[in-house]
């Protein structure tokens, strides 16, 4: 249970007999026949006992990953998996010709590809849906009919399972919570997909490049939607139900068709989510998002809107880039931080930099042709040497122009063709210098004194 004072946490692949981060990795395993792991283990790392000799393992109730390959091509011949295993990998047992018998786990999320491929215990399956435990293992044989229905009392549908197959829809039922990685991917005559409430979790890439679907109504039971879900698809609607908490990286990247995103609720956001959704022309970000990530909108040239909300702080790199329809955008005033190249190449006229950021990367604002006025606050003056990197004709500083003066670094000035303003706020306290002074107008407008 312990390695040289340690509790043992991990069971790393066999042949190499040190300890590294807490893995233990054994002595060579071709004589091995028989092991009983500790309850301390909770992770049974990739081919751990690939190819040995094994006849018999004891899993402990700590146990909850199973790695890749773990026992592929052993001679085991029964197995108990415990309840605490969440998580088995693919071609765990794989090869292993004399297993008959296995007892699944009743806690299981996710069942990698080809799990018990030429397995004693899969040749004595009869053709068709192999399900154990409410687990669609895998299809025994060659599917009859294009029209896919998954049995019901199906809970998880495990990782690749569909995959590239010539299926024209797939009718999913209410006792499905898990649809595993790549499960249809690349399907790419499938049109039809039908959800049921019940689903919470389309695990990554599920149907991704199944370029044929055109629509899909998501259940409102549905809380997660991992990397790449969607991606490749020809949607051009969606409304993403009021549980959803989780939408994750390039969940819609490539989505060239879709031009409406529905928000009913609150939820995080991932890289890349909307990549190149070149037809989306608007987009409301959630409330209680706190940032909006790396390239989130990147290349929707279509863009046209987006709301932001309060409680936004930072914008991250690439998030609006090649957004050039996107002439107008108002930022909260939670702002803090504008990362680079966050506008590149955007079609903003004017920007207004709320007050409180105090961070913006050099080519934030890189190669925005058609932006010609900013109102830079004073919060900003730090990185006051980005105006120089853009093609704006008028800035209008919030502050007083001694403030400015006493924030930019010596020697610093603005190119002769910029217009610099300085902010008052009533009449009655406007130098008399002939300077250049600004103020807000009765509707928020830039009023020029």
């Amino acid at each position: 249970e312990q390695y040289e004072g340690l509790p043992v946490k991990k069971v790393g692949r066999f042949g190499t007999n040190s300890m590294n981060g807490g893995s233990l990795e054994t002595l060579p395993a071709l004589k091995l026949t028989a092991v009983y792991i500790p309850d301390t283990v909770e992770e049974i790392e990739s081919r751990a006992f690939a190819g040995s000799g094994l006849t018999v393992v004891r899993l402990p109730s700590s146990l909850r990953i199973i790695g890749d390959s773990a026992f592929a091509d052993t001679q085991l011949e029964e197995i108990v998996l415990p309840d605490s295993v969440t998580t088995i990998g693919s071609r765990v047992f794989s090869g292993c010709v004399f297993l008959e018998k296995i007892r699944w786990p009743k806690n299981l999320e996710q069942l990698g590809m080809d799990a018990v491929g030429d397995t004693a215990w899969l040749r004595a399956k009869p053709d068709g849906f192999v399900i154990a435990n409410n687990i669609l293992v895998t299809y025994k044989g060659e599917l009859e009919d294009a029209a896919l229905v998954i049995p019901d009392g199906v809970e998880l549908i495990a990782d690749f399972l569909f995959m590239r197959l010539a299926i024209t829809s797939v009718t999913i039922p209410g006792s499905v919570k898990t649809i595993g990685n790549r499960s249809f991917f690349y399907c790419e005559s499938l049109q039809t997909v039908s959800l049921s409430d019940g689903l919470v979790r389309i695990c990554d890439s599920a149907f991704a490049d199944c370029s044929s679907i055109t629509a899909i109504e998501l259940p409102e039971t549905l809380e997660v939607i991992e990397n790449g879900v969607f991606q490749g698809t020809a949607l051009t609607s969606i409304s993403l139900p009021a549980a959803l908490k989780i939408l994750g990286s390039n969940a819609f990247s490539g989505c060239a068709s879709l031009t409406e995103v529905i928000c009913n609720g609150s939820f995080t956001l991932g890289k890349h989510c909307f990549r190149n959704c070149s037809s989306l022309r608007s987009f409301r970000i959630p409330e209680g998002v706190t940032e909006i990530p790396e390239n989130c909108f990147y290349g929707c040239s279509s863009l046209s809107s987006v709301t932001i909300p309060e409680g936004v702080t930072v914008i991250q790199t690439g998030a609006f880039i090649g957004c050039s329809s996107l002439e107008e955008i108002v930022l909260p005033s939670t702002l803090k931080s504008i990362r680079a190249s966050v506008f590149g190449g955007a079609g903003l006229k004017r920007i207004v930099i709320p007050e409180g950021v105090t961070e913006i990367y050099g080519n934030a604002l890189s190669n925005c042709g058609s932006l010609k006025e900013i109102v830079f606050p004073v919060s900003a003056l730090p990185c006051v040497e980005i105006l120089n990197k853009m093609s704006v004709d008028k800035v209008y500083f919030t502050g007083r122009i001694q403030t400015w003066q006493a924030g930019i670094p010596s020697g610093y000035t603005l190119p002769a063709t910029v217009t610099l303003y300085f902010y008052v706020e009533d009449e009655s306290t406007l130098p008399n210098d002939g300077g250049n002074y600004w103020h807000y107008g009765t509707y928020g407008e830039i009023v020029i004194w």
